[in-house]
């Protein structure tokens, strides 16, 4: 099993214009991200619309990216689901076929207390072997786990192991690291504070700019937590930082993950309703990005 760190590349969903996923596609893009030198991939998050895909779809998409990476980086896959029971299902199938660890947010919709976001993990904590990372993204789930809740969780539940901080507070990635318990990693789950969360001590990023400029993203990490050559990491920062800045606010991030695939000849694919795509506006300012970075 490989160590868990550095640039995961949270991978789409193609769509074929029939609607069918498109598994060959899925496999393209896998072997792009191997070629391009990142750490890791990750299929079944949110920019890979978990969610607008049935059981089956999810299962095969997982499957297809560990053929696709044959064994050359690491995979964690997204295990998402509104229930215990499901989010197992998801979490043992990703054991059975191979994966380095599995991805799970709270359940998101049934607004779960305290107590029933601990019961969750520690219910697929007890179901799996392998590494979980506990995904904390109040902007999608509804919950936003606070920090004791969080260390609770690393204490008792041994395979939780790493953190995806998604809150946007970079105070949250501070206090995490210095009061969790000593087995405690944390990744960056917010685009535009990358530089920032590495300085603090992080030690991987789940990112979709890695979707569209893995080699760029990979430097950065490579220059503040490998190096730590600040002042190297922060010119690339620099560069990157229009395009994590877009894809942090613009409100359509699988849409312009998608589309910017396309335009550099990768596999974006259609989307499933009710995304619908990008504006002629919201187009012309991405492609001002994708030029500022030398992609087209």
């Amino acid at each position: 099993m490989k160590e868990l760190r550095g640039v995961y590349a949270v991978t789409v969903t193609p769509f074929t214009k029939d609607n069918k996923v498109d598994y060959e596609g899925v496999k393209s893009n896998a072997g792009w991200y191997v070629e391009s030198g990142v750490h890791g991939v990750l299929p079944g998050g949110s920019t890979g619309e978990y969610v607008s895909l049935s059981d089956e779809e999810r299962f095969k998409v997982a499957e297809a990216t560990m053929e696709a990476a044959k064994g050359k980086i690491s995979v964690i896959i997204g295990a998402t689901a509104e229930t215990a029971d499901k989010t197992i299902e998801f979490a043992q199938h990703a054991e059975k076929i191979g994966a380095d660890g599995v991805m799970v947010l709270p359940p998101y919709y049934c607004n779960p207390t305290p107590l029933e976001v601990y019961a969750h993990f520690k219910r697929v904590g007890e179901a799996i072997n392998i590494p979980i990372v506990l995904y904390n993204n109040p902007w999608t789930s509804g919950i936003d786990i606070c920090l004791k809740d969080v260390i609770k969780i690393l204490e008792d539940v041994p395979n939780v192991q790493i953190v995806k901080e998604s809150s946007g507070q970079i105070q949250r990635t501070r206090d995490l690291l210095m009061q969790g318990p000593e087995k405690t990693k944390l990744f960056c789950g917010w685009e535009d504070l990358a530089f920032e969360a590495f300085v603090l001590g992080a030690t991987g990023w789940i990112s979709p700019a890695a979707d569209v400029v893995p080699k760029i993203a990979v430097a950065l990490f490579n220059a503040v937590v490998d190096e730590k050559d600040f002042e190297k990491g922060r010119e690339i920062y620099n560069k990157i930082l229009p395009l994590c800045q877009y894809l942090e606010d613009c409100g359509k991030l699988v849409q312009a993950v998608k589309w910017s695939l396309d335009k550099i000849g990768k596999v974006g694919g259609h989307l499933r309703s009710p995304r619908l795509p990008l504006t002629s506006e919201e187009e012309n300012k991405l492609e001002a990005i994708l030029k500022g970075l030398d992609l087209l």
